[in-house]
Parts: structure tokens; C-alpha cells; sequence
């Protein structure tokens, strides 16, 4: 009887670690899968800073030439989102940049001149109202569009108020947000 009950205690304890440790699998590869993604961005943004020409971070706000094209940076975490508007704004004449966190898009705009930014309202590490403010501090004649799934009046009426010039919400047309893009973009050269 009494090696009846160490044998359940054994097999109790062995499914006891068995079923921890397959708890925390999923943690563990998820905590690694987000390390790697983090020293990526990094190792992205120190590529970024090394291309950079010293021009780039002049302080001054320089006019658009009309030769070079127009520079527009895409601030969403969905990468699918990126990937629409990407595909239908960029040409010859227009130069996308993407962005999933705020501290990125904040990288990308120290770096290159963008006319236009397309930024989702809800970014995980950035509030809107307070990157809209920094934006401005640093280039005060990029213009912002917000996307957003919320229809939030309250922060539609503050992000207009802190130089955002549109609001599409989700699912927006994306060939009225495309003309719309365009035609700013036509007036920001002008």
C-alpha cells in the first residue's frame, strides 16, 4: 500500500512539472520572440543613423525641392495597414517611411524631412496629443492625418487643435485617403 501512494505522489509530482513547464513555454518564447524584435528596431535605427547625411539633422525646417520627392512616414502597429497605404502612396515622386511605435516614427522624422504623416491614433508606446506636440516642436510645417477604428470626438477635436488637418476612420476608402494625400502633398510643394 505505502509503494501505491509514493508511486501517485512520483506520478502527481511528475505531471506537476510537466504541466509547468509547458506553462511556461509559451511565455519564454514569447519573451525571446519580443527581445529579438526590440535588439531588430535597434540594429534598424542604428542603420538608419549611420546612412544619414549630417544635413539631416539640421534643425531648420527646409523648403520641399521640386525635384525631390516628397518623403511621407506611416505610423501604425498593423503591419497590413503599413503595407495598404504603402502600396498606394508611394511612387516616383513620393518616398514612404513606416513606423509601428512612436519612438520609431520620432526616429524617422530627426532623420528625413517628412511633408506628410499618417499615424493610427492608438500606438502602444505614444500618446497622440503629446507626439503631435513634439512633431510640431520639431517640424512645424509636417502635416499630420490621423486614421483611426475609434471615433473619438473629444481626441479628434484635440489632435486637430495640436495640427492634425484630417481624420479617416477605419475601414477608411483608400482611394479617398490616397487623393487626399496626393492633393496635400501638391499644395505643400506649392
Amino acid at each position: 500500500m505505502l509503494t501505491h501512494i509514493i508511486g501517485k505522489e512520483k506520478q502527481v509530482m511528475q505531471t506537476l512539472w510537466f504541466a509547468t513547464t509547458m506553462a511556461t513555454i509559451p511565455f519564454l518564447v514569447y519573451a525571446i520572440c519580443k527581445g529579438y524584435r526590440k535588439r531588430l528596431q535597434c540594429q534598424e535605427l542604428e542603420l538608419l543613423r549611420e546612412q544619414a547625411e549630417p544635413s539631416m539633422f539640421m534643425e531648420s525646417e527646409e523648403e520641399l525641392m521640386p525635384d525631390k520627392p516628397a518623403s511621407i512616414l506611416i505610423i501604425d502597429d498593423q503591419p497590413a495597414i503599413r503595407l495598404l497605404l504603402r502600396e498606394a502612396l508611394q511612387s516616383e515622386s513620393v518616398e514612404v517611411h513606416e513606423a509601428s511605435t512612436g519612438c520609431r516614427a520620432m526616429d524617422i522624422i530627426k532623420l528625413h524631412r517628412c511633408s506628410i504623416v499618417i499615424m493610427d491614433v492608438r500606438i502602444p508606446d505614444m500618446n497622440v496629443i503629446d507626439w503631435l506636440h513634439q512633431l510640431r516642436a520639431l517640424r512645424p510645417k509636417t502635416e499630420v492625418i490621423i486614421i483611426s477604428a475609434y471615433r473619438e470626438k473629444e481626441l479628434v477635436r484635440r489632435a486637430k487643435e495640436a495640427g492634425a488637418v484630417a481624420y479617416f476612420t477605419k475601414p477608411f476608402d483608400l482611394e479617398e485617403v490616397s487623393k487626399f494625400v496626393t492633393s496635400r502633398i501638391s499644395s505643400v510643394r506649392e
